[in-house]
């Protein structure tokens, strides 16, 4: 989590090269809840269409990223990569 955020604050200070790092480690951690790397996702978009990288920023490769933190390996369709993702259950607090 504190991966994402940081990859946030630096691409909210307009820093955004220096945001791809924490967040690709963020994408990265198979520890992070599958939210955070969500939205780490979101934060590697943002700053590579920032910095002019648009090949890397097409929507299909945002769905492929975030479909694989999703997905259950074998889950071949979008509904049961949504049904293993409600099994975990909530989000901690």
């Amino acid at each position: 989590m504190a991966r994402a955020v940081l990859g946030w604050a630096l691409y909210l200070s307009d820093q955004p090269q220096a945001a791809l790092a924490p967040a690709e480690a963020a994408v990265a951690s198979h520890t992070s809840h599958p939210l955070v790397r969500t939205y780490a996702i979101g934060v590697l978009a943002l700053a590579h269409h920032r910095l002019g990288h648009h090949d890397q920023v097409t929507l299909n490769t945002i769905k492929m990223q975030t479909r694989a933190i999703y997905q259950k390996p074998g889950a071949a369709d979008r509904a049961q990569a949504i049904a293993h993702a409600r099994a975990r259950g909530p989000l901690p607090s």
